[in-house]
């Protein structure tokens, strides 16, 4: 059995998880001392995210900026995969990986976040957010739904934001 040396830093944690989540993560930049979002998370405080994607030919990218009401404290950017790639993809890749962001550094840094802590997450994409408010609403996923144009995606967003323990307000 090989075993891996300790984890030394959150990088180090996030690029140790499944491949598809440490790429996801892997563009991150924090801004201020990070007590500031601990300390946000474990408050009755307001966190925003704001996260955006794009699409062009075959590429697509996403970033996403974590802030209080006067500090930006992380933001985050990547590589939106799949195919075909377009921009309601890209909007989506962003709105993943803000929330990801949040669940694993709770994880990481075993956070138990306050109950009147509410993520306010901010998109310019109105489809994503009526595809997320219909998702929410399903109990349970049925074959003809996984077939749907980035289910993959959006399945992911439904699960974390149904493991994050708080209020997570999506709007445009």
């Amino acid at each position: 059995v090989i075993q891996l040396p300790p984890v030394s830093s959150f990088k180090d944690y996030l690029s140790r998880l499944q491949p598809w989540e440490a790429d996801l993560l892997s563009d991150l930049h924090e801004h201020t001392d990070s007590h500031l979002l601990q300390n946000a998370l474990t408050t009755a405080s307001t966190i925003y995210i704001v996260s955006d994607g794009g699409a062009k030919e075959h590429y697509g990218s996403f970033g996403f900026v974590i802030a209080l009401d006067h500090d930006v404290l992380w933001h985050g950017k990547g590589v939106a995969r799949g195919h075909p790639i377009h921009s309601f993809r890209a909007e989506s890749y962003g709105r993943l990986a803000s929330l990801r962001f949040i669940f694993q550094y709770l994880r990481y840094h075993h956070i138990d976040m306050h109950p009147e802590c509410t993520i306010k997450a901010f998109t310019d994409s109105k489809s994503l957010i009526q595809r997320e408010e219909k998702e929410s609403e399903w109990l349970d996923y049925y074959p003809s739904a996984c077939l749907k144009a980035d289910q993959d995606v959006l399945r992911l967003i439904k699960e974390t934001r149904d493991d994050l323990p708080c209020n997570t307000d999506c709007t445009h």
